[in-house]
């Protein structure tokens, strides 16, 4: 989807000690704490048909946060399967303080 330059939201629903250690960059996302997020959601998107997809670490707090924003009436939401640590390892990137970072390779041995 970020490829394909799609039109979405993305929410980043990781603590704020969490986000110190890289994020995933698109134009249109942001970062709802998992608590906040029934709290805060209406604000950033009151369009109940907008694409959202959700992510935290491993994608267990993000697919129960996708099923709340369902019973919320969002009609177009998904989640990150594995989360941000499947991102990673599938050496994709991560923006961070210091810049784009991809996983580092082991070495390997001759």
């Amino acid at each position: 989807m970020l490829d394909a330059d799609e039109d979405f939201f993305l929410i980043d629903i990781r603590a704020s000690n969490q986000v110190e250690w890289g994020e995933i960059y698109w134009i249109d996302s942001f970062m709802i704490p998992r608590g906040y997020l029934e709290f805060r959601v209406e604000f950033k998107i009151p369009n109940k048909n907008a694409k959202i997809i959700l992510y935290c670490c491993s994608g267990k707090r993000s697919i129960l946060a996708a099923k709340s924003l369902m019973d919320m009436g969002y009609t177009n939401v998904a989640h990150l399967h594995g989360g941000i640590r499947e991102w990673v390892e599938q050496d994709l990137p991560l923006d961070t303080t210091y810049g784009e970072m991809h996983r580092l390779e082991e070495p390997q041995e001759e």
